[in-house]
């Protein structure tokens, strides 16, 4: 049995999360109850995504070319920073039963996803 490279399942979670945000952004219209719940399901596997990449993937990976990965990361975790602001705004809007706009948030994480995997 083929086990995944940690990339392999870097990318695997980034799919996943992207599922997730497209299950929240349709239930944006949908009663708060709902939202709120498909936000919080969202709102942990980003939470545990990021968690992880900073905490294993950042101290624990080794990859070949080294210093290009090094190069990238105080950039990554820039990003990383804005999308967990953005994401606490979000929630912040959803539990006050504000209006909510993921336009920003969706922009943020799909430029972020798409640096990751080309870099």
């Amino acid at each position: 049995m083929k086990k995944d490279t940690i990339m392999e399942v870097m990318l695997k979670d980034h799919d996943k999360i992207a599922k997730l945000l497209d299950g929240f952004e349709k239930c944006l219209y949908q009663d708060k109850q709902t939202l709120k719940k498909v936000f919080d399901a969202f709102f942990w596997e980003l939470e545990k995504h990021l968690f992880t990449e900073e905490k294993v993937v950042f101290t624990l990976y080794e990859p070949e070319e080294r210093v290009e990965l090094y190069s990238i990361i105080p950039q990554l975790m820039k990003e990383h920073d804005k999308i967990y602001n953005k994401l606490k705004e979000l929630k912040k809007n959803i539990i006050s039963q504000k209006k909510c706009s993921s336009q920003d948030f969706i922009e943020l994480f799909i430029k972020h996803k798409n640096f990751e995997v080309l870099a």
